[in-house]
């Protein structure tokens, strides 16, 4: 066993199997996508959205980030019918009597985390 071989099989040990391999190992984490149906962001995307990721939606004031976000929500809840989707509302902006609605969010599908820091949010 080469001295990298061990160094990866003790961080394996503290971090867990999937924390570092060799990349010729690594086919076995192959990620489903979910298509947008869209696309060009299909595409910059590798495909779709990444199954069980965490989506971040960002971009200049004004500029469709809600409005894309909600419907990629909606579209995931069509497609996984049996799963939730969590909305990390970190702005403030989530509007579930409004859009929402209309876009076709089922809200009882929905988890609203709403904290005033992204960290506080993933903590």
């Amino acid at each position: 066993m080469s001295t990298m071989d061990s160094v990866m099989v003790e961080i394996q040990g503290k971090f867990g199997k999937c924390s570092i391999m060799r990349a010729s190992d690594a086919g076995f984490l192959r990620v489903r996508h979910l298509r947008t149906m869209i696309p060009s962001l299909d595409f910059s995307l590798g495909g779709g959205l990444p199954e069980g990721r965490i989506i971040h939606v960002y971009g200049k004031k004004r500029s469709g980030k809600t409005f894309l976000a909600m419907n990629l929500a909606a579209l995931a809840q069509k497609v996984y019918a049996d799963r939730d989707v969590i909305w990390a509302d970190f702005e403030n902006v989530f509007d579930a009597a409004g859009r929402a609605s209309m876009i076709g969010i089922d809200l009882d599908r929905l988890i609203l985390v709403r904290t005033t820091t992204a960290e506080e949010g993933f903590e």
